[in-house]
């Protein structure tokens, strides 16, 4: 799997916003549902899930003395947990970890009561110093090389993947119009058959070049066995292949 997913086609958003890439990809999704042979087209699920946003009040934090890796590191070890030992007990080992306690982090009213200590060595709570947001998001979000990507993914039925390839990929530029800073990649199953593919045409083509004919006089006659392996490639890539006339022109232009 060279995409990342079992799909025969997987498209691949990139983009900054998720919200508009879940959009984007919808109207992908529409665009070419209606293609022959596209099959099970489907858009990456974005499940929202309730989420608690602290959003640092920097005057406030200037105003108590609290720098940002201050309030940073209250928020990582009271929520996340933070290692400080480890805690032995016959063969085994166990993390002793510290965070706040339940009360300060089962509720939104338990966060807003949360201390900080201030520049002076005085304590304040959390919500003079953030502002404390019940929301949503997103349960996960993919990427790939640092990007965030959504999948528009879709098999193949009664027809060659190639050619539903390249008219998705000419139906996409038609009619979606990617926002500023998106892009698209192609890939899927049909890329680890594309890979088989020039593997086999260019052994085939290098092993064509060894057996060259042992003199001109021969050039000729010795041009059917070369006919042959050419009719043969032909059959294993088919006429609509992409390789097909690139194949087509090298034999010619040497053996014609």
């Amino acid at each position: 799997m060279l995409s990342g997913t079992r799909a025969s086609i997987a498209i691949k958003l990139f983009g900054n916003d998720l919200n508009e890439m879940y959009m984007t990809g919808q109207k992908i999704k529409a665009a070419i549902s209606g293609i022959e042979g596209c099959v099970d087209v489907n858009v990456d699920q974005q499940v929202e899930t309730p989420q608690l946003q602290l959003r640092p009040n920097r005057t406030a934090m200037a105003r108590y003395g609290i720098t940002m890796e201050d309030f940073n590191r209250l928020v990582v070890m009271g929520y996340s947990g933070e290692k400080i030992g480890d805690i032995y007990e016959g063969q085994r080992s166990f993390d002793l970890v510290m965070r706040l306690a339940p009360q300060y982090t089962g509720s939104i009213e338990g966060v807003r009561s949360a201390l900080i200590d201030t520049g002076d060595g005085k304590k304040v709570p959390l919500e003079e110093v953030c502002d404390i947001v019940s929301t949503s998001g997103p349960n996960s979000i993919s990427r790939e090389n640092v990007q965030r990507k959504l999948v528009i993914a879709a098999n193949v039925s009664g027809r060659d993947v190639g050619s539903v390839v390249n008219e998705i990929q000419k139906t996409v530029n038609e009619q979606i119009v990617l926002p500023e800073g998106y892009h698209l990649e192609y890939g899927g199953q049909f890329e680890s058959a594309r890979s088989a593919t020039r593997t086999l045409v260019a052994a085939t083509l290098r092993g064509i070049q060894e057996f060259r004919p042992l003199g001109h006089r021969h050039a000729r006659t010795s041009a059917c066995p070369y006919r042959w392996r050419y009719r043969h490639c032909i059959v294993l890539l088919g006429d609509e292949h992409p390789e097909h006339h690139r194949l087509y022109h090298a034999f010619r232009h040497r053996y014609a």
